[in-house]
């Protein structure tokens, strides 16, 4: 058995320690030589040989030569201080260490494959490359069949696992496993940041004014091998909250509103043949098929037909109003259940049914009486009672305050007065009447008496732009003396014109 020793050069000397003859094929402990060659016949070195030249054995270079003592490599300089460009191995191999600190060759994969790890104690194998993604020369694709793709952030846990993983906030899957489509899901944990959202679509461009849409959402049909969009009114697009839709988007492009948006009527249709808007309560017109099932209770509508536009509202009961007019916009027809208001029409208005209409007005009248109102020679005094209820023993009243007879305003708006009073006076009286606003004279007419007799005053007006809280009373007063009228009787009457 033949042993390759290890020699270490010490100087440029030749050496021999403890030995014997190089002829007696036998060296007991180590040869130390520096320059040349080493030749021997000898079958054993049992030293350490440190050689900077050639080795060469019998002659011969060294054959089935190996170290007999237990050696740990760690790197190629340890066996050679050759490049290891010059040392040589069998044709395409690569080395690994296998059980047993042995290494071991292993011959390229077939082309395509690589190289995969089996663990930290097994052998590594050539494998095929998945076939996640797939390129055949117009696209590239996923070829899993079902699976979901998803992005992971490893601690998330939302726990909707019925819905992807629980570390997953993206989530790609095929919406029907027989016919396709896309389903994306964004999920999130407990709470995010002010201005972080569960999802949020983005285009941001560098042109500050562009000339096409930023972003655009699109439907449409197969047409051969393209597409194009539909025909008349389909479902196009939905805002749903969970299942229930709260807006859709026809096709045709009539916006619809509220949870059961896809109702007909339910929507709007800003600009069609014939474009409509009806707006209902929740829950009484869930099921309208018409505009005429649109009307029936609490609704307000509009339908832009080219015939015959209308206009309408309806309250609980199913009383309406309602507002059409022909063609050409000669005659506009009310029908109604009942109209408050002060409508104005220009054309001719056609009422089919009753018309009611209530008036904003106070009337107030005394009569028979004694009343006598104490007054100061060119100083007003309240036509009144202690009571400040003279003038209601015959009283009416809408829209208009009457207390302490004093009418107040409700509505703003122009109105109308006309009143009359009768006084019962001496020769030497002037008395005069007047209506006051808020307390200052607006209206004033007098009668002189030329005997013991009763007269009549009568005063009427346009009071013009009165306001909410403005404050109507009739004073009166007495120009030649001091004496005190006495009314028999008198009325008022207040009326608002127009706004």
């Amino acid at each position: 058995m033949k042993k390759l020793i290890i020699l270490f050069i010490l100087s440029s000397s030749f050496l021999f320690a403890q030995g014997g003859a190089v002829a007696g094929k036998s060296v007991a402990q180590a040869i130390y030589y520096s320059g040349g060659n080493i030749t021997t016949d000898a079958d054993t070195l049992n030293g350490d040989v440190v050689i900077g030249g050639t080795i060469k054995w019998n002659a011969s270079s060294i054959g089935n030569t190996y170290i007999d003592d237990d050696i740990t490599l760690t790197n190629i300089t340890q066996i050679t201080t050759k490049p290891i460009t010059s040392l040589s191995a069998t044709n395409w191999r690569m080395f690994y260490s296998g059980a047993g600190a042995i290494p071991i060759e292993l011959a390229f994969g077939d082309s395509g494959k690589y190289l995969m790890s089996n663990g930290a104690s097994g052998a590594p194998t050539w494998e095929t490359v998945s076939t996640l993604w797939t390129d055949d020369g117009t696209y590239t694709y996923l070829t899993q069949s079902v699976e979901p793709m998803e992005l992971r952030k490893t601690g998330l846990a939302h726990g909707m696992t019925s819905i992807s993983s629980t570390d997953a906030y993206a989530n790609f899957a095929i919406s029907d496993g027989s016919n396709g489509g896309l389903a994306i899901s964004a999920l999130a944990g407990d709470e995010l940041g002010a201005d972080d959202y569960i999802m949020h679509l983005r285009a941001v461009s560098v042109d500050a004014d562009p000339t096409t849409y930023a972003m655009v959402f699109a439907v449409g049909k197969k047409t051969g091998t393209t597409w194009t969009g539909y025909s008349g009114s389909q479902k196009g697009f939905a805002f749903r909250n969970s299942g229930a839709e709260i807006l859709t988007i026809s096709t045709d492009g009539i916006f619809g509103f509220g949870t059961n948006a896809d109702a007909p009527y339910h929507m709007v249709s800003m600009y069609d043949s014939a474009p409509n808007l009806c707006l209902t309560d929740v829950g009484v017109n869930d099921n309208i098929t018409s505009l005429a099932t649109a009307q029936d209770t609490n609704a307000f509508w509009i339908d832009a037909d080219d015939t015959t536009p209308s206009l309408g509202m309806t309250n609980s009961l199913g009383n309406a109003i309602g507002i059409s007019t022909d063609l050409l916009g000669a005659n506009m027809v009310l029908t109604a259940d009942t109209l408050k208001g002060a409508p104005v029409w220009q054309g001719d208005l056609e009422v089919d049914g009753d018309l009611t209409y209530t008036l904003v007005h106070t009337y107030g009248a005394f009569e028979d009486s004694t009343r006598v109102i104490a007054v100061a020679q060119n100083t007003y005094s309240r036509v009144t009672n202690a009571n400040g209820n003279l003038f209601a023993t015959h009283a009416d009243t809408v829209g208009i305050t009457l207390v302490a007879d004093s009418a107040t305003i409700v509505h703003n708006g122009s109105y109308y007065f006309n009143g009359s009073f009768t006084i019962l006076g001496s020769n030497t009286d002037t008395f005069k009447v007047a209506l006051f606003k808020n307390g200052v004279k607006y209206l004033a007419r007098q009668a002189r008496f030329t005997s013991n007799d009763t007269k009549a005053i009568p005063i009427s007006g346009y009071l013009k732009d009165l306001v909410g809280g403005d404050d109507i009373s009739i004073r009166v007063t007495n120009t030649a003396n001091g004496n005190d009228p006495t009314f028999v009787n008198g009325n008022m009457y207040l009326r608002k014109e127009h706004n």
